[in-house]
């Protein structure tokens, strides 16, 4: 596979040769332009594509995270909705954490802040082993997983043909053993902080993608947290990690 350095140097300028899939038109329209120069990109969810010898080709991008919202609940259409800007996360306790078996996780207030910023590991004496880590931070941009087959449906004739590959294999049908990189929506992780799950608000609930038709948004969040997660999970009022986001693809 070509390097970005390589295909700069085939177009001259990555100005000129960036081209936006959705932006300007058809697979067949890019195609035209791409032919016209020695190489050309496209831009395809968080992948690059970049046409050479005849076809369309995947760029090699830096990894980024997947996050996964259920589909069966609705949750990730109203993600792409905009309707959901808020996700809670249970918080587990790692078996081991550098080296030591022992530990507990602590939940803190930094001064002056009125929310719990921080979970620190601490082994069964007590001491401070470091922060829980946790697999996304603010700031960070997510790929949202979807199945390979989900996305050829909706997409355009570039992405079904980058897709096409990927025809029978395990993530066409399972978004858990799909390539991030190959996805076409992502959030960017604005906030996150902890806390107990009963201590969600009403406004909270219809930022986790309730309808605001629920009469009883609290009751409706209890309802779909025990789906998701397991029945009694609302009652063990668990500590989680609460992330807000924004769409950006």
């Amino acid at each position: 596979m070509i390097e970005t350095t390589d295909i700069k140097r085939m177009i001259g300028s990555i100005e000129t040769g960036l081209i936006y899939v959705g932006a300007f038109g058809s697979y067949s329209e890019l195609r035209r332009k791409a032919e016209r120069k020695t190489g050309a990109l496209a831009a395809v969810g968080n992948g690059r594509m970049y046409f050479y010898s005849g076809r369309w080709n995947l760029l090699k991008t830096p990894a980024v995270p997947k996050i996964m919202f259920s589909e069966r609940y609705g949750l990730q259409q109203a993600v792409l909705a905009r309707l959901k800007t808020m996700t809670r996360r249970l918080v587990r306790c790692p078996r081991k954490f550098r080296g030591v078996e022992d530990i507990g996780l602590e939940f803190r207030q930094r001064p002056g802040q009125d929310f719990y910023y921080d979970c620190v590991v601490v082994d069964g004496d007590g001491r401070e082993l470091g922060q829980l880590p946790l697999p996304y931070d603010v700031g960070q941009t997510v790929a949202i997983a979807q199945s390979y087959g989900s996305l050829y449906e909706e997409g355009d004739e570039a992405r079904k043909y980058l897709l096409a590959d990927y025809m029978g294999t395990p993530g066409w049908r399972n978004k858990m053993l799909v390539r991030s990189d190959l996805m076409a929506h992502s959030i960017r992780i604005t906030d996150l902080w902890f806390e107990r799950l009963q201590d969600i608000s009403e406004e909270d609930c219809l930022k986790e993608g309730v309808s605001r038709q629920e009469a009883d948004p609290m009751a409706a969040f209890a309802r779909l947290i025990d789906m998701i997660s397991g029945k009694g999970t609302w009652d063990s009022n668990p500590w989680v990690v609460v992330y807000t986001f924004e769409l950006v693809v």
